[in-house]
């Protein structure tokens, strides 16, 4: 019976440490993110529009007015594939996301930036995805390299909406930006990158890779277990590196027990 009980407690002990190091992990992993944008130039981003006003309207018969991002074909059909393996966890078996294990998919990026090196949502999604499979050092190099290659880096800040602290693992499940493109007069909205599972660090930020063009957010979530209210934007740029995001207020949903 003795040696049944100390089996048992030794056994404890073992998924206790276990849990304190993927705890420990996932902490280093947010402060990393923190470290990594503190090196780059940030400020509030700007309102926009991408509507033509005045003269400009009435020359070329549009309601748009064309700015300068665009990207190859490749580069889009890049983007389509990395957001299947961002959205990856949305549809599993057996626990395990479809289109493999965590392993498996940080193979198939790898083997993407061998063809687009320095395609830094490819970069990003490598970083989380080195972190779901216990390794923190690749996560690391891998979300180090994202910003380092991204034209620009957008962070979103949550706070207490009662006592303006800023509140630390906050779970955002969903943060799709808009990527805009407007060519010929002509608004292409279908640019988005998207982005889960995003845990906001002790700062109460999460930050997010995007191309240098005008913005909106697409589609972005509550934290879990709370209500958030983010400021209406519609389009936006940033004019540095680090664009910040207005504030999004947030409150602790109301117990129905």
């Amino acid at each position: 019976m003795t040696k049944t009980i100390k089996l048992g407690i030794f056994s404890l002990l073992i998924i206790i440490t276990a849990a304190v190091i993927l705890l420990l992990m996932e902490i280093a992993g947010k402060n990393e993110q923190q470290i990594i944008f503190k090196k780059y130039k940030s400020t509030p981003i700007v309102k926009t529009t991408l509507e033509e006003t005045g003269l400009a309207k009435l020359i070329f018969r549009s309601s748009w007015r064309n700015i300068p991002f665009e990207i190859s074909l490749d580069e889009e059909n890049a983007v389509k594939e990395c957001i299947k393996y961002a959205t990856a966890e949305s549809f599993t078996i057996n626990g395990q996301p479809e289109m493999g294990t965590p392993q498996t998919i940080c193979s198939e990026l790898e083997n993407m930036l061998e063809n687009r090196p320095n395609f830094f949502y490819a970069e990003y999604l490598l970083g989380y995805w080195y972190s779901k499979a216990g390794d923190s050092d690749k996560s690391r190099e891998f979300y180090n390299r994202a910003f380092e290659h991204a034209p620009l880096i957008l962070v979103q800040r949550y706070q207490d909406k009662n006592t303006g602290n800023n509140l630390s693992g906050l779970l955002i499940q969903e943060f799709t930006i808009e990527c805009n493109r407007v060519k010929n007069h002509s608004l292409d909205p279908s640019l988005q990158l998207a982005f889960r599972n995003l845990i906001t660090d002790e700062q109460g930020c999460i930050y997010v890779p995007v191309y240098d063009t005008v913005f909106r957010r697409y589609s972005v979530s509550s934290p879990k277990d709370y209500i958030a209210e983010y400021p209406v934007l519609g389009w936006f740029e940033s004019r540095t590196k680090g664009g910040e995001l207005p504030i999004a207020l947030v409150q602790k949903k109301e117990s129905t027990i």
